[in-house]
């Protein structure tokens, strides 16, 4: 056994924080070892993971059903993905055999299950407006970013989870921001390359607008034009890249394939942007001064 006039080292087998700052305490001037043990401990041991929140909304079927099932089975093979699932459902669709599937799957964090208003024949369904729905409520549950899929999705990217969490850190390492979800990168679909027909909408969205489609848009998205909208209000900021993730959109999803549902454009959705981009503008405070936020301003 080693000894000195100061301590004797099998302290230094106590398993008790305080007592390791103790005898830490004793071989330097600093008095705060055991603080900083403390936090050490807490705070470098299994950070928090973002949440990922799924949008889903179809019409339940029994092969839908498979389809989300492979769909949700195709997210998880990106180990740390942590993510929560928003369902909506028809009003006139039963449901509960699609929701009980979903709720099964071990790595599942929640599930919330809305109801779409009824739909007359004439009309168009509005799904913008319940992808706004969809997005509002994974957000007040803690949602850290949303992203718009469906029963026809197949993700070819096994890291997708990982390369989005990437790509927030990245953005906001770029723009030096405080927080930590800006912008809206945005999916390779392989059926419609470089169009954003499948953006990652940030919190710090919320957070501004309070809810995915800002006040007084809602009613001019029908079922056309919110992603590229989505996409182009966050390109000024340089925080709208593609991500190095793919998927295929099996149903539609370009302008030759026939679509689910007749399309009804947005029209002015450019303006639209050309005003929305000054209340992201007012949301930061500007740090030190850089050619960045010069061309911003």
């Amino acid at each position: 056994m080693i000894e000195s006039n100061k301590f004797n080292v099998t302290h230094l087998f106590l398993d008790k924080i305080d007592a390791w700052g103790t005898v830490l305490g004793t071989l330097t001037a600093c008095g705060k070892w055991t603080a900083a043990l403390n936090k050490v401990g807490k705070v470098n041991a299994n950070p928090v993971r973002p949440l990922q929140a799924i949008l889903l909304t179809m019409r339940v079927s029994d092969q839908a059903i498979k389809d989300v099932d492979r769909l949700l089975s195709q997210i998880e093979y990106d180990l740390l993905c942590r993510y929560m699932v928003v369902v909506a459902i028809d009003d006139d669709n039963n449901g509960d055999d699609l929701v009980t599937s979903i709720k099964s799957r071990g790595r599942l964090e929640s599930c919330i299950v809305l109801t779409n208003p009824p739909l007359k024949s004439s009309e168009p369904f509005m799904i913008c407006n319940v992808w706004d729905r969809m997005a509002k409520a994974a957000w007040k549950e803690g949602a850290d970013w949303v992203v718009l899929l469906g029963d026809d999705i197949e993700v070819l990217t096994p890291y997708h989870y990982r390369e989005t969490y990437r790509t927030f850190l990245d953005i906001k390492q770029n723009m030096k921001l405080e927080c930590s979800y800006f912008g809206c990168p945005y999916w390779n679909d392989l059926k419609f390359p470089g169009f954003p027909s499948f953006p990652v909408v940030g919190r710090q969205h919320y957070e501004i607008f309070g809810a995915l489609i800002p006040s007084g848009r809602a009613g001019k998205f029908i079922n056309q034009d919110l992603d590229p909208y989505l996409q182009r209000l966050y390109l000024k900021f340089g925080a709208a890249p593609p991500m190095n993730t793919s998927l295929k959109n099996t149903c539609g999803g370009d302008e030759t394939g026939a679509a689910r549902y007749n399309r009804v454009p947005a029209n002015g959705w450019r303006d639209f942007v050309l005003e929305d981009v000054q209340p992201i503008k007012s949301s930061f405070v500007q740090p030190s001064f850089s050619l960045y936020w010069y061309l911003l301003t």
